[in-house]
């Protein structure tokens, strides 16, 4: 059986949250990652930043959630999306939240 890139990753998170220790190690090592990131300043917390990167970066996190909402509201519906409405948005995040609804569907008629 040939698996997807998507498929094997969501294996491996599968296997890793399932052994409690291997997930702990995983979240300390990301926490040590991202700690690591802030002192070398790839990454800035937003008291950190300037009044413009403010701007930037907030005017960034509006436009995700919005795209979210999108998704979201798209996914719940059972009209699938056309290809125009959902730009930006990765096939792979169709395709899960996909999933939810198809399953959640299942759930509800159960």
């Amino acid at each position: 059986m040939v698996l997807t890139n998507a498929k094997r990753q969501a294996r491996f998170r599968a296997k890793r949250n399932a052994d409690a220790e291997r997930k702990a190690a995983y979240l300390q090592k990301e926490k040590q990652r991202y700690k690591a990131c802030l002192e070398t300043g790839k990454k800035k917390l937003i008291a950190d930043m300037t009044p413009r990167e403010q701007r930037k970066q907030r005017k960034e996190w509006r436009s995700r959630y919005h795209s979210s909402q999108k998704i979201k509201k798209a996914a719940s519906s059972s009209v699938q999306p056309s290809p125009s409405t959902a730009s930006g948005v990765s096939r792979q995040k169709l395709s899960a939240l996909q999933k939810k609804a198809d399953e959640n569907a299942l759930l509800n008629t159960a």
